[in-house]
């Protein structure tokens, strides 16, 4: 009677752990990372005033970067084309290639300002403003900047 009870038991167990087993499921799960391109402009600078008799530059502006796609790159526009003189803007990168002053006084269509950007974040990078000559007046004028692939 003793051995029945065993095995008995035995088979109980073993019957608990198969209908166990039978109720595992397996699921696909299929994730998608989103493109990521983001820029921040950090300025505590006043509006870009023009004194003086030579070219002013102001490298006060920084900005930040985060992108997870590869050769990325930021490009710049402005809202208007600037009649006398010539605006210069050049951005520091240390995961593109800067493409050093960059010409934007008829750049009502975006042009490349880093190019070659890898995946990450690049930090406290400044941006430099030149307007040559200094005396003219620039009114209402936006400079707006995209990350891009």
């Amino acid at each position: 009677m003793k051995i029945l009870k065993i095995c008995l038991c035995i088979l109980v167990c073993v019957t608990i752990l198969l209908t166990q087993e039978s109720h595992k499921a397996t699921q696909s799960v299929v994730l998608e990372v989103k493109q990521v391109n983001k820029v921040l402009i950090v300025s505590n600078s006043t509006p870009f005033v023009i004194n003086g008799v030579r070219g002013v530059a102001n490298g006060i502006a920084t900005y930040n970067i985060i992108t997870n796609v590869n050769n990325s790159k930021i490009v710049a526009v402005i809202n208007k084309k600037i009649i006398e003189g010539k605006l210069l803007i050049k951005l520091s990168s240390n995961n593109g290639t800067s493409l050093g002053n960059v010409d934007l006084t008829n750049a009502v269509v975006p042009i490349n300002v880093v190019v070659g950007i890898k995946k990450g974040i690049d930090l406290n990078q400044t941006i430099t403003y030149e307007l040559n000559p200094s005396n003219i007046v620039v009114n209402d004028l936006q400079i707006l900047l995209t990350v891009t692939n």
